[in-house]
């Protein structure tokens, strides 16, 4: 069992770190599929290609509190990046830089 405590559940999957960037019509057809059949959903050959950011689960075979967590330190750094929030975000290990994350060009910086 991935997560035996139910209030730890509860918390993770509320959590921005547990949600995944796919086009609606994939995200109908996972709905609460096991994690294996839904990556097998979002990365097959024939579905529309998923977001740079949702990459990062393909050849994942586990989705526990450590991945939620760091998946969350992650996008909260990309917001941070994309809404230009002030202060240093903490995040964990490989997640620390968006890298090649690009803003869209329709998006209006504010000043």
């Amino acid at each position: 069992i991935w997560f035996p405590d139910t209030d730890e559940r509860l918390l993770l999957t509320a959590s921005i770190g547990n949600l995944v960037l796919v086009p609606k019509p994939i995200n109908d057809r996972a709905r609460n599929h096991d994690f294996e059949r839904k990556l097998a959903i979002y990365f097959a050959p024939s579905e529309q290609p998923v977001s740079h950011l949702s990459e990062r689960l393909k050849g994942r075979s586990t989705w526990r509190a450590e991945d939620i967590l760091e998946s969350e330190s992650l996008l909260m750094a990309h917001i941070a990046t994309v809404w230009g929030f002030g202060g240093k975000l903490e995040t964990a290990g490989a997640a620390s830089s968006p890298r090649s994350w690009r803003r869209p060009r329709t998006w209006a910086r504010r000043s």
